[in-house]
């Protein structure tokens, strides 16, 4: 009840403090709720809700002011990254409980025509750019390695093929963190006997270990072809440049 009723309380100040400045617009009107809303750069919100026998994914556009639902099929959907653009990666429980070959499937909504393209399975997180290109890591039966899908060309290449776990930072509507930049670049976690961070640089095509030590390092996010991360330097956790 309180996950409910606080956002609610958020409406009503908002509506108090800033009724001169800001309209308030109700873009749902059913029940359940809807879960995890995500707000785009460009005002467009995406979110998933119960349509009564599963989770969907519904986007309201902000300039259009209209309201769809972007999936409907007999599986749980959830929200991924999105871009300024309306893109919207999108998250669908197609396997078995445990399958980690088939799901989540990993599919791009776009968002100029709404069209859905699969990308990948078995994937536990994924990033887009700007441009439309599209990271994620994901399971190949083995481990789990990097992908990446370039917009201008349509076409996948796997960045990673090892014996050990290639992950990339969990990208997560609060949080600022970025597996790819709008260059293309991408930075991950990889392993070495702990965790160590890794570079692809989109002009050259060559990845760069970016560290080697014998301590983790974690939380890579990514801007303009610079990365940072977070790693212990033997008596705390700081960050890295």
């Amino acid at each position: 009840m309180k996950k409910l009723f606080v956002p609610a309380l958020a409406v009503l100040c908002l509506q108090s403090a800033y009724a001169a400045e800001y309209t308030v617009n109700k873009i749902t009107n059913n029940y359940p709720p809807f879960t995890e809303p995500a707000v785009m750069a460009n005002g467009d919100v995406a979110w998933y809700s119960f349509d009564g026998s599963d989770l969907e994914v519904y986007v309201y556009r902000a300039q259009s002011k209209t309201l769809s639902q972007l999936t409907n099929n007999s599986v749980a959907d959830s929200v991924g990254a999105s871009n300024s653009h309306g893109d919207v990666l999108v998250f669908s429980q197609v396997g078995a409980p445990g399958d980690r070959v088939n799901s989540p499937q990993l599919s791009l909504y776009s968002g100029s025509d709404g069209t859905a393209h699969i990308l990948g399975a078995g994937v536990v997180n994924a990033d887009i750019n700007e441009r439309g290109d599209v990271v994620w890591s994901s399971y190949d039966g083995n481990d789990l390695e990097i992908f990446l899908c370039q917009s201008s060309t349509g076409t996948t290449t796997q960045l990673t093929d090892n014996s050990t776990d290639d992950l990339l930072t969990s990208w997560y509507q609060y949080l600022n963190l970025h597996a790819i930049d709008n260059n293309g670049n991408v930075t991950w976690i990889g392993n070495d006997g702990d965790k160590e961070i890794f570079l692809y640089t989109a002009s050259t095509g060559t990845i760069t270990q970016l560290t080697d030590n014998t301590l983790d390092d974690t939380n890579p996010t990514i801007g303009n072809g610079n990365v940072v991360w977070s790693g212990f330097d033997g008596t705390d956790t700081e960050l890295f440049l």
